[in-house]
């Protein structure tokens, strides 16, 4: 974090006796707790083990536990997973018999499970993977995907894009961002999110790429979302606000941390940037995306582009 709380893991394998805090019952060859390190401004700076519930037992000691969804085999996103202040840690862990779970370990003290169904959801249905995908710096905002359905809202099983407020009241944190906006033929299902291009700093914005049509609104140039193509949206987090951004290519995969392997894992590396405010989004696409005046793109080469979300413009840079 900017204030020096430090989140590790072991080598994994250096498990059982080389554990350095006696919670850590890691017991398969890729497993390792994550660690804590705080206070290190102080006389003495203490170690705590983040992946525990709130009685301290460790959770899913038999499966792998990452720093938001990265881990050493997928290369998952870890932006923004600690906080500024260092008190909110997001972190992927697999409970027993469960899957891949998004939870959120709060001042060193309290768990709370961030993909868990909200409490006023009449949910059915098998718990299925939640993928971390971001969170505002000060942490009081966190995205994640899943293909379970989590609110009301979600009458589907295609892959949607949530988020959880801890600004919001109990019962109402839980958020569906790819329910859809105006125009939107069918809201709250079939939305298919691919992944996530980018999040403002402040969790404000969120820029996805979804297959579904989340709204039939056209973008400044005229153009709209096509079922089965690889669609940019922007949301404000605020207002709710659902936009269409264009229309991308399917060699762009890149810009939603799908395009690039190492050594045979995924790096989920994002390729677009946002203003802190999210207002702006700057990405690269080798999709036409301007086809006329001073700033048309006549060739299938990468080019620049920014969208303003406050005024829908889309420019050629």
């Amino acid at each position: 974090s900017s204030d020096l709380h430090i989140v590790f893991r072991l080598t994994p394998g250096y498990v059982g006796e080389n554990a350095l805090l006696p919670g850590d019952l890691s017991a398969c060859g890729e497993c390792s707790g994550l660690y804590e390190i705080d206070g290190l401004d102080s006389a003495s700076p203490e170690l705590h083990l983040i992946d525990v519930d709130d009685a301290g037992n460790m959770i899913g000691p038999t499966s792998e536990v990452a720093i938001g969804a990265g881990t050493h085999t997928d290369g998952g996103s870890t932006y923004q997973a600690i906080s500024a202040n260092g008190e909110i840690i997001y972190f992927t862990a697999t409970p027993e018999g469960g899957a891949p779970t998004l939870y959120a370990r709060v001042a060193a003290k309290e768990t709370i499970t961030i993909s868990a169904p909200s409490p006023n959801c009449g949910c059915a249905g098998p718990a299925q993977e939640a993928v971390y995908q971001g969170a505002s710096a000060n942490g009081s905002k966190v995205f994640f995907t899943t293909a379970q359905q989590l609110v009301n809202s979600d009458t589907d099983e295609s892959t949607d894009l949530y988020m959880y407020d801890f600004t919001k009241s109990a019962g109402e944190r839980l958020v569906q961002v790819s329910a859809g906006g105006p125009g939107d033929l069918t809201p709250g299902s079939d939305a298919f999110v691919q992944g996530v291009v980018s999040v403002s700093e402040d969790g404000s914005h969120i820029y996805f790429v979804a297959s579904g049509v989340l709204t039939t609104l056209p973008n400044q140039l005229g153009q709209t979302a096509a079922r089965g193509a690889t669609n940019l949206y922007g949301y404000d987090t605020e207002t709710g606000t659902t936009k269409f951004v264009a229309r991308l290519s399917a060699s762009d995969s890149g810009l939603w941390g799908m395009g690039e392997t190492l050594n045979s894992a995924k790096l989920h590396v994002r390729l677009a940037q946002t203003t802190p405010d999210g207002r702006y989004l700057v990405f690269d696409t080798a999709a036409p995306l301007v086809t006329e005046g001073p700033e048309a793109d006549t060739d299938e080469a990468k080019d620049v582009y920014r969208f303003d979300f406050q005024t829908g413009g889309l420019v050629r840079v």
